[in-house]
């Protein structure tokens, strides 16, 4: 099979009119995750067409990376990598942890996600594993570390840039190839 090029990608941090649009590209790649109110969703798309989406979320108050997805034809062409390194841009500080399968460790680590024992992750995240391994699936918990703020002998990490466009959405700019 000969790899179908793609023409130039653009990737976008979306707007609430966004996510229908995201859902229903997530539901033709099959990913069943959907896509909440308060997500942040990142969106690659190419002549107009919807290539790829990932979702930044907050979840019993831990950034979560959530929802990788890329069309089938556009696998294998940078687009899941451009989607991670926009996502991992607007972190700022923040720490951040996603539920990968095992075999994308590597590509999760390019952006400084490392595998953290589970008895490390937050409660929530250490039963969604169970399940998902209760279902056959082979995957673990990567975190990247927040920045530690100058000062703070506690431990805290800078919180990520909040700038809010019109429709409440976090915007921390766009990148275009």
């Amino acid at each position: 099979m000969t790899a179908r090029a793609i023409g130039p990608v653009d990737v976008r941090i979306g707007s609430a009119d966004d996510q229908a649009r995201a859902r229903a590209a997530y539901e033709s790649w099959g990913y069943r995750g959907g896509v909440q109110a308060g997500d942040t969703l990142f969106l690659a798309e190419q002549g107009g067409e919807l290539v790829g989406v990932v979702r930044l979320t907050l979840e019993e108050g831990t950034r979560m990376l959530r929802g990788m997805q890329v069309a089938p034809h556009a696998r294998r062409r940078g687009v899941g990598s451009r989607l991670l390194h926009a996502l991992v841009s607007c972190l700022g500080g923040e720490e951040c942890y996603c539920v990968p399968y095992a075999h994308l460790v590597g590509f999760y680590g390019q952006e400084g996600f490392a595998v953290r024992p589970l008895e490390e992750a937050p409660a929530f995240l250490v039963r969604r594993v169970a399940d998902y391994r209760r279902d056959g699936l082979d995957v673990t918990v990567m975190r990247r570390p927040g920045t530690p703020v100058a000062g703070d002998e506690h431990g805290g990490t800078a919180p990520a840039p909040r700038g809010r466009s019109r429709d409440g959405q976090a915007d921390c700019g766009t990148e275009e190839a």
